[in-house]
């Protein structure tokens, strides 16, 4: 479960959007934490659903590295 969190954090951080990017980083931190105190049997379910849930945050990762736009408003001072 741990991996596919650090997977869905990787993932997020490549978003060229800071929102998409955020937005990504706090689903995923809430999904971990809920389904924390899941039966095993529940918890292999939700895992399978993440792995598909993390495929789509791959694909969308690159389709907005693909039509990234100016740097915003928050990006602005920040460097990465």
């Amino acid at each position: 479960m741990i991996s596919l969190l650090r997977s869905f954090m990787r993932n997020a951080n490549k978003f060229a959007n800071y929102n998409f990017r955020e937005h990504a980083k706090r689903r995923a931190l809430g999904a971990f934490r809920h389904n924390q105190s899941l039966p095993n049997d529940l918890a292999m379910d939700e895992y399978l659903k993440g792995k598909e849930q993390l495929e789509i945050v791959r694909r969308q990762a690159v389709i907005s590295g693909l039509f990234s736009e100016g740097a915003s408003v928050v990006q602005a001072g920040k460097k990465n």
